[in-house]
C-alpha cells in the first residue's frame, strides 16, 4: 500500500516512475445553457467564460455596471440532480475579481444553495464584505424558512 510504479509516455519513450498515491482525474466539460440568451447575446457568459476573460482582461464594463450571476441554470434538475461541487466558489472567485477591478458596480450572485465548501467560505465572507450581493431563490428561501 502506498508504493507504485506507474509508466508515463513521453517523446522519448515510456518511463518508470515510483510514487505513494494515485489520484484519478476523470475530466469534466462545462454545461452549456439553453435559456437566458447564452449563445445569442455577448453580455451573457457561463462563469467559466468570465473567469477566462476576466483572467485575459478583456473583459470592458462601464463602472457603474450591474453584474448579475445565475447560479444553477438547468442544473439541480431531475435530469442533472447533483451539484459540481464548482460553480458557487468560481462565482464568488468572479464575484471578488470583478469588485477589485470595478469598486462601483453592482454585483449580485442569484443562488438556490451557495455551496463553498470547506476553505473556500473565507471567500465568500470576503465578498459578502467587500459589498457583493447574495440572494436565495424564492424556492430555498421557503425550504429554509420551514
Amino acid at each position: 500500500m502506498g508504493s507504485f510504479t506507474s509508466s508515463i509516455g513521453t517523446q522519448r519513450g515510456p518511463v518508470s516512475v515510483k510514487h505513494g498515491v494515485v489520484v484519478v482525474a476523470t475530466g469534466a466539460a462545462e454545461e452549456k445553457p439553453q435559456t437566458y440568451g447564452y449563445g445569442q447575446s455577448g453580455r451573457v457568459l457561463t462563469q467559466l467564460d468570465l473567469s477566462d476573460r476576466l483572467g485575459r482582461g478583456d473583459l470592458i464594463l462601464p463602472e457603474e455596471a450591474t453584474v448579475a450571476m445565475i447560479q444553477c441554470v438547468e442544473q439541480r434538475s431531475a435530469e442533472r440532480p447533483y451539484c459540481s461541487r464548482v460553480c458557487c466558489t468560481t462565482a464568488v472567485k468572479n464575484a471578488l475579481l470583478l469588485r477589485e477591478r470595478y469598486p462601483d458596480a453592482r454585483i449580485v450572485v442569484l443562488y438556490r444553495d451557495m455551496r463553498t465548501y470547506g476553505f473556500r467560505e473565507a471567500a465568500y465572507r470576503e465578498a459578502r464584505e467587500k459589498g457583493v450581493s447574495s440572494s436565495a431563490t424564492s424556492r430555498t428561501r421557503r425550504r429554509n424558512w420551514r
